[in-house]
């Protein structure tokens, strides 16, 4: 069976693949992506968001030529990924999303999809997502306050995703402070925590990507490979 793609945004650089689906009901999701036991007893809906985000893993992976295309769950329920390539994955009402590089390219990615929260979501939202300071700060056209929590919320997502397979800590939406969202240039800034630097130094120099396609916020960040890692894939 062979689903209908999902549009892309450019978040990455060319050497990243990155592709989407929209996703079936249950019923009608292939069946060549085994369920992990987490989600044995999981909802149809959240059952077929996984394995269509599986199958938008192994196909980028396999664009890679990955020698392995398997991608289980680790007990945190991240993604494993096959030795050598690492990626993010992203699933929202109804489209699911993979972000797959080789590790000599890149340290790690994150990548997020939010569709335009409810004015009543974002307000109940807004105390959790972000500051005051950084609502004062980014509240300014062209953001109203529903697709700026929106798009405050995806690039904090992104960040943790990308974060947390090098620093191996978790860390709240108050450990991040998004200091810039530029929607004509499609990119974010951010400040991680004094803690959150001292494990990644390089995390507060890096510059994320946005889009927004059709009231979905899109939100991806690349770490670059260590030094180390690119001399090896160079020579």
């Amino acid at each position: 069976m062979i689903l209908p793609p999902a549009a892309t945004p450019p978040l990455f650089p060319d050497f990243v693949v990155h592709l989407g689906m929209t996703v079936p009901d249950r019923d009608d999701a292939p069946l060549a992506i085994p369920l992990p036991p987490q989600l044995k007893n999981a909802v149809p809906r959240r059952q077929a968001e996984f394995i269509c985000g599986r199958l938008c893993a192994r196909e980028a992976l396999g664009r890679l030529a990955a020698p392995c295309l398997d991608i289980p769950m680790a007990a945190d329920r991240s993604p494993l990924w096959p030795a050598g390539f690492v990626g993010s994955i992203t699933h929202s009402r109804g489209m699911a999303f993979a972000a797959v590089a080789r590790a000599e390219q890149a340290q790690s990615l994150g990548l997020d999809v939010e569709p335009l929260m409810p004015c009543e979501t974002a307000l109940e939202l807004a105390p959790i997502v972000a500051s005051p300071a950084e609502y004062a700060r980014l509240l300014q056209a062209p953001w109203d306050h529903p697709l700026l929590t929106t798009a405050l919320f995806s690039a904090k997502e992104a960040i943790f995703k990308c974060l947390y397979p090098v620093i191996k800590r978790q860390f709240d939406f108050s450990d991040v402070v998004i200091e810039s969202l530029d929607r004509n240039d499609g990119s974010f800034t951010f400040s991680p925590s004094r803690a959150i630097a001292t494990l990644h130094p390089s995390a507060a120099r890096q510059r994320g990507r946005l889009a927004i396609v059709d009231d979905v916020v899109h939100t991806g960040l690349l770490l670059p490979a260590a030094p180390a890692n690119r001399f090896n894939a160079r020579y």
